[in-house]
């Protein structure tokens, strides 16, 4: 490792801890920066932190405009923090990358193709049918509630009233609680299913035993969205 690969995962780490002191989650930035640091030292690049650096760090990765935007903003701050530790470090501009404002319009299932869809999970895995029930529930409890897959993986069952329908979802955007109701035949045709699977997978089930389980652990946010997409 180059000394300023070093250096720069020093700061790049310090920096992290001072977003989370500050209460942000900051999740997905950390890992923009430590992307960073092991591509500098890929790269074997020597100080100091340039736009060319940043933009060139952007560019590497493919996916939608918006998120070569999103990684040099997370960069473009950083190099503000840096900047303190070495005044060599330039400033990054704003408007780099154009931002897209195209918002692809959503593909909403008919009834027929939602059925269709639930149906077919029977077949993901011929051989251990309680995960294909497991995956029709979760994509049924999706279309009934609306709620994000993230938030559908991290329900216990103590969020769940089947007396009165309605989820309680916990830490959701800018990290607030929310109830929501769900429609009356959701009880009925989506959560004794999961009674059933959580038993078999976890042995025993409490008030804080995940909702939707895979393996015998809660399913995470990636499985579910290779699950639905």
């Amino acid at each position: 490792m180059t000394a300023f690969a070093r250096f720069l995962g020093e700061k790049a780490e310090r920096y992290i801890e001072l977003r989370h002191s500050l209460g942000y989650a900051f999740s997905k930035q950390a890992g923009t920066l430590r992307a960073f640091v092991r591509y500098v030292e890929r790269a074997q690049l020597d100080a100091p932190a340039t736009r060319t650096m940043a933009l060139d760090f952007a560019l590497s990765f493919g996916g939608a405009a918006n998120s070569r935007v999103t990684r040099h903003g997370v960069l473009r701050r950083f190099y503000e923090y840096l900047a303190v530790y070495d005044v060599r470090t330039k400033a990054l501009e704003r408007r780099a990358f154009p931002r897209s404002r195209a918002i692809t319009p959503p593909r909403i299932l008919t009834d027929a193709e939602l059925a269709s869809l639930i149906d077919a999970c029977a077949r993901i895995s011929p051989s251990t049918p309680l995960r294909g029930r497991t995956m029709a529930t979760l994509i049924g409890l999706l279309a009934s509630s609306g709620l994000r897959s993230g938030e559908v993986v991290r329900l216990d069952r103590s969020d769940v009233d089947l007396a009165n329908g309605v989820l309680l979802v916990r830490k959701t955007k800018f990290r607030k609680d929310r109830l929501v109701p769900v429609h009356t035949t959701t009880p009925v045709s989506i959560i004794p299913p999961l009674h059933v699977y959580s038993t078999r997978a976890c042995g025993t089930h409490t008030l804080h035993e995940p909702l939707i389980v895979s393996r015998g652990s809660s399913t995470s946010r990636s499985e579910s969205r290779l699950l639905i997409e």
